[in-house]
């Protein structure tokens, strides 16, 4: 098991299928366009978390619908957002924290926790 720094900071990214995946970020603290891109397939579109209070930010693809045919929609990201019905978010998306107008990644630990609080149920 590869061994990090605790400074280092990491990006989540999350498919449909609800796999996640923890990247460290490429760029100090922060990841570079051109990776994000990369990850959600396409030009970025920055959506906030459903509780405002939350420094989490959902990193999505916002072309997604214009691909032919449309990735498959990414239910989980849906319900992180403050998104109602019919505007839905498609394929893998890449959640950071939000510090002002800077994209940060996750310390370790606490990614591990943001992953357990959205995708895993912690009362079994």
């Amino acid at each position: 098991m590869k061994e990090y720094n605790k400074s280092e900071r990491f990006a989540v990214v999350l498919t449909p299928a609800d796999v996640v995946t923890l990247i460290p970020c490429d760029h100090g603290k922060t990841m570079q366009l051109k990776t994000l891109q990369e990850l959600v397939g396409g030009p970025i579109e920055v959506v906030p978390c459903v509780d405002a209070a939350d420094p989490m930010v959902i990193i999505c693809n916002e072309e997604a619908l214009l691909v032919t045919p449309p990735p498959i929609a990414n239910m989980t990201a849906w319900m992180m957002s403050p998104y109602d019905w019919g505007h839905d978010i498609y394929g893998p998306v890449v959640l950071m924290q939000a510090e002002g107008e800077e994209l940060v990644g996750y310390p370790l630990e606490e990614a591990e926790r943001t992953v357990r609080e959205w995708l895993y149920d912690d009362e079994d």
